[in-house]
């Protein structure tokens, strides 16, 4: 018995010494279906995959992985992405929420032999296994996430960000947005901002006199960005919130009109 111990002791070793790497990964098509997305290099992070106005000779467009405040990144539709389902829901398509009916989609640029990503434009997706990825992870926080390519998942390629070798990137310092099979270089996180509602109380006054007193103060509803006065919501920034809450709760509303400022309010307190 006592060499069985021994190996088994020895194995059970061996286990635990394994590196998380090797974990099974998750696939996150029901967390990520219909929710807009904003996707992150782990090599560098700070850098957001985003679409740029390269054209290939079909008229896809190139995608960038530059530098943008995380901030920034709620109010600019070039580094949003609507995660949808296809396949009958077994993958996942991502369209450009700056260009309406373009897809992420990997493949041979036109005239080019180099694989790559792209956004090319189509109307039909659900069952064109070109525009079909899965996105795999270490949990469901997002925070360690592999893109797959279905047309290319058995020749192991997957969506990298290539540097070509210099850390502060190259021309205008872009990283571009390729596929490759270094898996150093495919780590993204996926940042799908959770919703949250509900109310805090910002001004409280109590009349405990006879006569009428009146009380004005200065309030800014929603997401501010900068010092300016107003904040307007645009459609794209609608289907993104929409689409975080529609993601925990199919009940909520996908449209949302209402314009958020930064208002002046006016209230007056009488002692009844």
């Amino acid at each position: 018995m006592r060499p069985v111990c021994a190996k088994m002791l020895v194995w059970l070793t061996l286990c635990s010494l394994l590196p998380a790497s090797t974990q099974a990964l998750i696939d996150m098509k029901e967390r990520l279906r219909d929710r807009v997305v904003h996707v992150e290099t782990l090599i560098h992070r700070g850098r957001w995959l985003w679409q740029n106005d390269n054209t290939d000779a079909d008229g896809s467009r190139y995608l960038f992985i530059d530098l943008i405040a995380e901030r920034d990144t709620y109010y600019q539709p070039r580094v949003q992405f609507q995660a949808r389902a296809c396949a009958g829901g077994k993958y996942l398509c991502f369209e450009s929420l700056s260009l309406p009916n373009y897809y992420l989609t990997p493949g041979f640029p036109a005239g080019g032999s180099k694989y790559t990503a792209k956004l090319q434009h189509s109307t039909y997706v659900d069952n064109d296994n070109r525009f079909h990825w899965k996105v795999m992870c270490e949990n469901d926080k997002m925070e360690k996430c592999k893109f797959v390519p279905v047309p290319f998942e058995s020749d192991g390629w997957l969506m990298v960000a290539d540097n070509w070798g210099y850390d502060g990137g190259y021309s205008g310092g872009h990283y571009d947005a390729t596929l490759g099979k270094d898996g150093s270089e495919a780590w993204f996180r996926v940042h799908a901002p959770n919703p949250t509602d509900g109310y805090r109380e910002v001004y409280s006054n109590t009349n405990t006199g006879t006569t009428e007193q009146e009380a004005e103060y200065s309030t800014t509803i929603g997401v501010s960005q900068t010092q300016t006065t107003t904040h307007t919501i645009t459609n794209t920034v609608s289907v993104e919130i929409g689409g975080a809450f529609k993601a925990f709760s199919a009940s909520a509303s996908t449209s949302i009109e209402v314009a958020w400022e930064a208002s002046n309010l006016f209230f007056s307190s009488r002692n009844y």
